[in-house]
């Protein structure tokens, strides 16, 4: 989200923000310097975004220009400190040579169904090590993500499946409670170790839902310096406040705990299958992306029409029109929309084209309206859902974000 500053009681010439949604609020992402900023207008061009600031007076002169900047999206292979996708190795595919040992585990089906493509932990005693690495010591950024699948009867205590350290007094890492602990069955947690403490711990215990339950979920896990974030399947579910530099020893454990105590294994039971650590922050986009990753089936509005649906690899590309809505992409991926509809023809479904976010009605979305959205949002009033649900989630940010500042141009 884009914020135009234009005037501090002092001066023209002050910076405005961009800021980020991080699971519960916006922080900011980016300062950017302008002069009696009187507004941003975000367009794509050839699949690229790009924002239009508008600079009005630098306090001198009123012939000044105004400025467009393209919006850079990091590689997911940006940043990797390793990549474990277990297709019939534990190698580290990263290049970085952290490779995996092995202690008991087998392979199994990954999400996909590809043979000998996951890694099986028997939740008894499985584990793979990894002696000295990903290093992370030094570091104020971190990803851990793994796609798993586990299940009540497999597993003991908080199973762990990504743990960086040498015991649970440095570590950081990325755990599956069970049956085992306190009731808490299928809950996430992670958490940094920075500066002599834990910190940033998050957790999926919130929303009431068992994650182990035998089915495949996509864990995801960052700290970016000021902030740590969780998700589940792409969607973000906890966020906390942390700071510091991680302290954690480069010794990596997956599938247990990194201290051995035949009391204490805290093992894994299950499949765990394309781990990656990053040693920065992935944003959000960047988790969708790993999310959907391989996969054709991705729906993320989950109104029955794939957002990839005739099968090219890429969303959008073709979008449903002229009635169809049978191999083709969703023409509006994040608002429902199973008829398809698209009335003038120009590959956007019409609900995509309705503006929703101009809550006082002046046909323009501006900050009258992000005031009254931000404080529908913290309060989960109805008028912040925008996606037509009946709860508040990362999707209405998305689409109060395409809005806002552009009502009179309507579309993503």
């Amino acid at each position: 989200m884009a914020l135009a500053n234009r005037y501090d009681d002092s001066t023209r010439n002050i910076d405005s923000k961009i800021y980020k949604w991080n699971g519960t609020s916006f922080v900011e992402f980016q300062s950017i310097p302008t002069n009696g900023a009187l507004g941003w207008e975000s367009f794509v061009i050839d699949g690229e975004f790009h924002l239009a600031v508008a600079n009005y007076y630098n306090d001198s002169t009123w012939n000044i220009n105004s400025k467009i900047y393209k919006a850079f999206q990091k590689s997911t292979s940006d940043g990797l400190l390793a990549y474990f996708p277990f297709n019939s190795s534990t190698n580290d595919m990263s290049g970085h040579g952290n490779d995996g040992a092995r202690y008991g585990t087998s392979y199994a089906l990954d999400r996909l169904g590809n043979e000998r493509a996951a890694c099986d932990f028997d939740g008894v005693d499985d584990y793979l090590k990894i002696y000295s690495g990903p290093k992370l010591q030094g570091s104020s950024q971190v990803t851990l993500a793994a796609w798993v699948r586990s299940s009540s009867t497999t597993g003991t205590g908080y199973s762990r499946v990504i743990e960086i350290g040498t015991d649970s007094s440095d570590s950081t890492g990325l755990v599956l409670d069970t049956t085992e602990c306190g009731g808490f069955e299928g809950t996430v947690r992670a958490w940094i170790h920075a500066d002599g403490e834990r910190k940033g711990s998050t957790t999926t215990a919130g929303d009431f839902t068992n994650y182990n339950d035998d089915v495949w979920h996509f864990l995801a896990f960052t700290y970016d310096g000021s902030t740590t974030a969780l998700y589940v399947d792409g969607v973000a579910k906890d966020a906390n406040v942390a700071s510091g530099v991680i302290d954690s020893p480069p010794l990596c454990l997956i599938g247990q705990h990194n201290f051995s105590s035949p009391d204490n294994l805290d093992s894994f039971g299950g499949n765990i299958d394309d781990i990656r650590i990053y040693g920065r922050a992935l944003s959000g986009v960047e988790i969708q992306m790993l999310y959907h990753e391989g996969c054709s089936q991705a729906d993320f509005d989950e109104d029955g029409i794939l957002d990839d649906g005739d099968g090219s690899g890429l969303f959008g590309d073709n979008p449903c029109t002229g009635g169809n809505t049978e191999s083709c992409d969703d023409n509006c991926p994040h608002i429902p929309n199973p008829d398809q509809e698209d009335t003038d023809g120009d590959g956007v479904g019409d609900v995509c084209e309705q503006v929703i976010s101009d809550f006082d009605g002046d046909g323009d979305v501006d900050g009258t309206d992000l005031a009254n959205f931000a404080y529908a949002f913290a309060n989960d009033l109805p008028a912040a859902h925008l996606n037509g649900d009946t709860f508040i989630n990362a999707q209405d940010v998305q689409i109060f974000a395409e809005e806002f500042g552009g009502a009179d141009c309507p579309g993503p």
